[in-house]
Parts: C-alpha cells; structure tokens; sequence
C-alpha cells in the first residue's frame, strides 16, 4: 500500500469513527429527552431532611431518593405517584446501617403534573421533610 493510500484508509477509519461517535452521542440525548431526566433527593446523615427539600421537575423524569443515614427509615406520600406507589403509600428505604455501609436508595418516575409531600418515617403528625413539584412536559 502507498503512503497516500495508507494517509486516506486512516483519515477514512478516523471520520468513520468521528460519524458513530456522533451518532451515539445524539441517540443518547434523543433517548434522554424520552425517559426523562434523574434527579436526587438525598436524606443526608443525621438529619430528617431531604435535600434539596424542594425539586421542581418535568413530567416524566425520574427522583431518586436515598438515605445516608444509618437508620432504616420510612418515606410516605398522601398522594397518588403513580401505580407502584398508591396513596398512602409507606416505602421503606433502607439506611447504610444494614445495607452493608452503602445508601438505601428507591427511584420513583412522577408521569403526571402536580406537586409532591414526602413526609418521614410514617409517624402522625411527622414533618414534610421534601417536596416534588412536577410541571407539564413541554412539546416542540
């Protein structure tokens, strides 16, 4: 092979590898616009408060919710979320303590408008301890 057919076999191999890199890039955005976006809401350690206590998010996309605290706690909705978490719902989320040193987490996917108490551990009377406030997915 000639050196000038060896310079465009690789410039041909490197704007192939350009294209698909690309490519994947764009069907992962176009994919991220479908599912979604993740969000985090974190119960740091020693405390009973959600951070950050207000996250405002985009029908659709996706709150994970995870505890640092050694204790096991309970997180509770009054309202519908959706299916797997009807009202009322009491949901555990395990602390670091049994989890063998690593946070307990739970992802929720909020599919509808509105906005979100989550109040902790499941007692009477107990503290908002973060809210999820839910906008309409925009079109276009």
């Amino acid at each position: 092979m000639t050196r000038k057919a060896s310079m465009a076999a690789l410039l041909f191999v490197t704007l192939t590898l350009a294209a698909a890199q690309a490519a994947r890039a764009a069907s992962a955005q176009a994919l991220q616009h479908l599912v979604g976006k993740p969000h985090r809401m974190v119960l740091a350690p020693d405390t009973a408060r959600l951070s950050p206590f207000l996250t405002t998010i985009v029908a659709g996309d996706l709150v994970t919710f995870e505890n640092g605290n050694a204790a096991d706690y309970t997180l509770v909705s009054d309202d519908v979320i959706d299916d797997a978490v009807p009202r009322g719902a009491h949901v555990p989320l395990a602390g670091t303590g049994g989890n063998g040193g690593a946070p307990g987490r739970l992802s929720i996917r909020f599919g509808r408008p509105g906005t979100w108490l989550f109040y902790g551990s499941g007692e009477p009377g107990a503290p908002v301890i973060g809210i999820v406030n839910v906008t309409a997915r925009r079109h276009g």
